[in-house]
């Protein structure tokens, strides 16, 4: 089958990682396929070979018998192609989609999405289009583990990752690292951490927005220590960073799939995580925060698609604060779950298993 997908490729986002992991199952499923890149937040960073896979295929003319635009709906009809079955690649974090959103699925010939609960919500937001679940492949570049030295056994680390916003809830990642070890002089949180695109605009935005949260914390004895990492970094070395981590933390309202849990979960690092959207469908039961469903707030300065209707998860920080402590106090025990899960992802995240969904989500 010829297959055109349109994704952004060179770029950080979440969008163009599942882009770049999609696009490599349809070539090993024996698909015949042409990238269009969707140029939105483009970096000459090194994404790794599946990135260098895909840029190979920029350009490639073919008459399509599918299309696919891996974006948000409002990008959709921009890049269709008349003749071809249309298929919108999208996700969304909220209980519900935007009011607009609905239609301009509805107006494609299939969704797809990465997980079933994105799916759900689609179907119960009003999409009547069939709706499939295509999603990413456990590969075999992070299901090494932990490396032989494992992290640094002098001091416990802890990495966040994520691109500063509301829906990411840093204050509430501050808030619980800094009251589960205070005055802990042996605990250091990374902040992978960015807002912009341009690299240039990252570091003092970060540090200000880091000192503007800690200077309101009164801690009982002294805030642990906090690293900023502002930079992008090449694929390799975020491997690196989720392999020598002791746990990955993250207290999001609501992710669509969740990139950096995942990655974690891949590594067989410990992951402490909101328990509420996608990532419950591949995170440790050990890690998941407890959380009540609140009202969307604080994005209208990011995006403009969340509306005080939709609700998202409020993690409790009491909970989250429990689990770290307890990472810390059981490390082997939380890695050895860590290790089983990432095997038991591996195997339902399987290529042959990914594959194997493709023929229906592909069908007219």
């Amino acid at each position: 089958m010829k297959i055109r997908f349109c994704s952004p490729i060179r770029s950080h986002m979440g969008y163009a990682e599942m882009g770049r992991i999609v696009i490599d199952q349809l070539l090993q499923a024996g698909h015949e396929v042409g990238v269009v890149e969707i140029p939105i937040q483009a970096s000459d960073a090194d994404f790794g070979p599946l990135a260098d896979q895909a840029r190979a295929l920029v350009g490639r003319r073919l008459e399509p018998d599918v299309n696919v635009v891996n974006m948000i709906p409002p990008l959709f009809a921009q890049f269709r192609v008349p003749g071809a079955r249309n298929i919108g690649f999208t996700v969304f974090e909220a209980d519900r989609l935007p009011a607009g959103w609905v239609a301009m699925c509805n107006a494609m010939d299939a969704i797809w999405t990465p997980s079933e609960w994105a799916r759900d919500m689609f179907i119960a937001s009003g999409v009547i289009v069939p709706v499939h679940v295509v999603g990413p492949v456990a590969p075999a570049a992070m299901q090494a583990g932990v490396p032989v030295s494992g992290p640094d056994p002098r001091r416990f680390r802890l990495l966040s990752v994520f691109q500063w916003s509301e829906r990411k809830n840093p204050v509430g990642v501050l808030r619980a690292f800094c009251s589960a070890f205070d005055g802990d002089p042996d605990a250091t949180l990374l902040l992978k951490t960015h807002r912009f695109s341009d690299a240039g605009r990252n570091p003092g935005f970060v540090r200000d927005a880091v000192n503007a949260v800690l200077g309101q914390m009164r801690p009982v004895r002294a805030l642990p220590r906090i690293e900023i990492a502002p930079d992008f970094f090449p694929d390799r070395d975020m491997h690196r960073l989720y392999a020598t981590a002791h746990g990955v933390l993250g207290l999001a309202h609501a992710e669509g799939w969740g990139l950096p849990a995942w990655q974690a979960t891949l590594a067989a690092t410990p992951v402490v995580h909101t328990a509420w959207s996608a990532p419950l469908e591949f995170i440790h039961p050990q890690g998941m925060v407890r959380s009540n469903l609140a009202p969307v707030f604080g994005m209208e300065d990011f995006v403009d698609f969340y509306d005080i209707g939709m609700r998202w998860a409020d993690p409790q920080l009491d909970h989250a604060i429990e689990l770290l402590r307890s990472l810390r106090e059981s490390w082997r025990e939380w890695q050895a779950n860590a290790l089983a899960q990432r095997d038991e992802v591996a195997r339902r995240y399987s290529l042959e298993a990914r594959i194997a969904r493709l023929p229906a989500a592909l069908a007219a």
